[in-house]
């Protein structure tokens, strides 16, 4: 059944000039690109947070073993919580930054490869008219 509707298209040679393939070849490329740096990127803030999290666990043993009153536990724990606090602020950051980064990446991919895939159309369209 499924091999039916591929033998109701008729050569996709004859609707696509093969300068369209090579350029959606280059542009999935292009994405397969895009997607890499900002996989490496995201990745890299994550091995960033997860480090974060040892040494933060680290350090919260070390202050907790060093304990003499309750106001000194207090103080140590305050102190590490806000260290903590603004490195994950920044973290955040840098992951909203690359997430808008990586949105003007894919709009402008978009805009570079969407026009080349126009001319495929009118020949697509008569041609499944044809078929059809």
């Amino acid at each position: 059944m499924q091999t039916q509707i591929f033998k109701n298209i008729p050569d996709i040679s004859k609707l696509v000039d093969p300068a369209i393939f090579d350029n959606a070849i280059a542009a999935a490329r292009e994405l397969v690109e895009i997607n890499g740096r900002l996989m490496e990127k995201f990745l890299e803030n994550q091995i960033g947070l997860a480090n974060l999290c040892v040494e933060g666990s680290e350090k919260q043993l070390h202050a907790v073993g060093n304990v003499t009153n309750a106001q000194d536990f207090t103080e140590k724990q305050t102190t590490l919580i806000e260290e903590y606090r603004e490195k994950l602020t920044a973290v955040t950051g840098d992951n909203i930054k690359l997430a808008q980064d990586a949105s003007e990446e894919y709009v402008a991919w978009f805009k570079r490869n969407l026009p080349k895939t126009e001319t495929v159309k009118p020949k697509a369209v008569k041609a499944t008219k044809a078929a059809a």
